[in-house]
């Protein structure tokens, strides 16, 4: 009986994972679509954006897990957080790389 509830929590709690997994991709889909849309990107940097995001997500993943209920965590997650344009900075022109500061510059003044 007890091997049967360990079996069953771990389906449980693998299940979760996976759709957790599975939302993380979905939102760095979306993330990477977007960007595609609104910066006119080729198929090739859609992918790489998509890339760079799950890898954000991970970091993410594993700095929760590192520093859960520790006060550092907000600290650990913006670090991850800053990386984030010098990492698209690789991916788009330079042309592309300024047009998108200013798009989220907009976005996050809510002009």
């Amino acid at each position: 009986m007890r091997k049967v509830i360990i079996v069953i929590l771990i389906i449980i709690l693998g299940g979760t994972k996976a759709k957790a997994q599975d939302k993380a991709s979905e939102l760095a889909s979306k993330i990477a679509q977007r960007m595609k849309d609104s910066l006119s990107l080729d198929e090739t940097q859609r992918a790489k954006l998509y890339d760079l995001n799950m890898l954000l997500h991970n970091r993410k993943m594993s700095i929760r897990q590192q520093y859960a209920g520790k006060d550092s965590l907000s600290y650990y997650m913006q670090i991850v957080e800053n990386s984030r344009d010098s990492l698209y900075h690789g991916v788009l022109t330079d042309e592309k790389y300024l047009l998108y500061k200013s798009k989220k510059r907009h976005l996050i003044n809510n002009n």
